[in-house]
């Protein structure tokens, strides 16, 4: 929904909680199981929702009692928002946007920061072109500029996690489309972040 934005409050929220073992708090209470509800949630600052990125559920940096969701949009000021729960209400943050601007969303994952808890890693194309990396710890925020393939990003496709082993850490894996028409992968590779070009299908991207 433009200019705002709405939660599926019911289900979704309640698996979270399940598999944290707090159902029965004020957030997830037993008769909201029995349907789906629409809660308003308003608008981040002075400002409306322009475009979704994406949403995560987080466990508080070095761990925590429950799984929390957060959203994240851009909003139509150029900031990267989140919208999140603290355990107790939903608030609103502003995580400011990379030094050249905000063009557009590519994706969010949840990295676990090795202490028990989560951080989010939200991914946008700048206004320079490159990709860039927002650190979101629950409390802090920071940018990071990740570059670009050879002759820039046309458009964000998907951010994703793996492990290659259950006992190892997850690494992001980062898919753009280039101006070259090719799929371009920004990946950790558990020491530093790499461009790789996957080429393109028969037909092109």
């Amino acid at each position: 929904m433009r200019g705002g934005l709405r939660r599926v409050a019911c289900l979704l929220l309640s698996f979270l909680m399940v598999g944290a073992g707090t159902v029965g708090t004020s957030n997830a209470e037993s008769s909201i199981l029995a349907a789906w509800h629409w809660a308003d949630q308003g608008t981040p600052g002075n400002t409306t929702v322009a475009e979704r990125v994406g949403t995560v559920s987080m466990r508080p940096p070095q761990g925590g009692p429950d799984n929390r969701v957060h959203t994240f949009v851009r909003g139509a000021d150029g900031n990267l928002w989140t919208n999140w729960w603290n355990g107790a209400s939903w608030n609103w943050s502003i995580l400011g946007a990379p030094a050249s601007g905000f063009a557009s969303a590519v994706g969010v994952v949840r990295i676990g920061d090795g202490l028990g808890g989560h951080v989010a890693y939200t991914f946008v194309r700048g206004g320079d072109g490159n990709l860039w990396r927002n650190i979101w710890t629950g409390s802090s925020s920071t940018w990071t500029n990740h570059g670009a393939p050879a002759g820039g990003i046309a458009e964000g496709i998907a951010a994703t996690t793996i492990r290659d082993t259950p006992q190892q850490p997850e690494r992001s894996f980062v898919f753009v489309r280039g101006n070259d028409g090719n799929l371009w992968l920004n990946s950790w590779t558990g020491s530093t972040w790499v461009w790789s070009n996957q080429g393109t299908p028969g037909g092109g991207i």
